[in-house]
């Protein structure tokens, strides 16, 4: 997310979605390789890892209220920054995909998208690796708000018949463009 442009440039969507007011956002796929950007030296992991990105720049600095989604299977799949050839400075063992998944939300990523071991969550809470309160209750809280904002509970059915007219709608896609500029 550096190059050519540098790191402020690729944050501009993430500003204009932000102030927005947009309910999620994925940090990014890429790792941040010597990056500072205001004063901050970015470690060198992948975003959904990255409590410096998550929680300091995107919630803290930027304002950021919704939900954050990690990028596919950064869990089980790949680790981008996390990597099984890494070793991990908390077990002093190569990165597996429990120790993945403590860092991922203790950073701040609310969904792991991909993620297929909800028992991975249940036995990081056990072991003490995971804090229920602190890490998982503000997940949950985030989500949830989500899914009442939309409705989800007290009408949790797809009107059928208008669905279709809802979809690709041309003042929705001027607004992702907008987002984007």
């Amino acid at each position: 997310p550096g190059g050519k442009y540098g790191f402020g440039y690729h944050l501009k969507p993430f500003r204009t979605a932000i102030r927005q007011g947009v309910a999620s956002l994925m940090p990014y796929y890429g790792v941040p390789v010597d990056v500072t950007y205001q004063g901050v030296k970015y470690d060198q992991s992948g975003m959904a890892f990255s409590k410096q990105i998550v929680t300091d720049l995107l919630r803290g600095k930027l304002g950021f209220k919704g939900y954050a989604n990690s990028d596919s299977g950064v869990i089980e799949q790949r680790g981008w920054g996390l990597e099984s050839w890494r070793i991990n400075p908390e077990t002093g063992r190569p990165f597996t995909p429990a120790d993945r998944t403590a860092v991922a939300i203790r950073s701040g990523t609310d969904v792991l998208s991909e993620f297929s071991r909800n028992q991975t969550i249940i036995e990081l809470v056990q072991s003490g690796r995971l804090d229920e309160a602190r890490h998982i209750d503000p997940a949950v809280r985030r989500l949830l708000t989500e899914q009442f904002q939309l409705g989800l509970f007290e009408n949790p059915f797809v009107a059928v018949d208008t669905a279709p007219a809802a979809i690709g709608r041309s003042e929705d896609r001027a607004k992702g463009l907008d987002a984007q500029r």
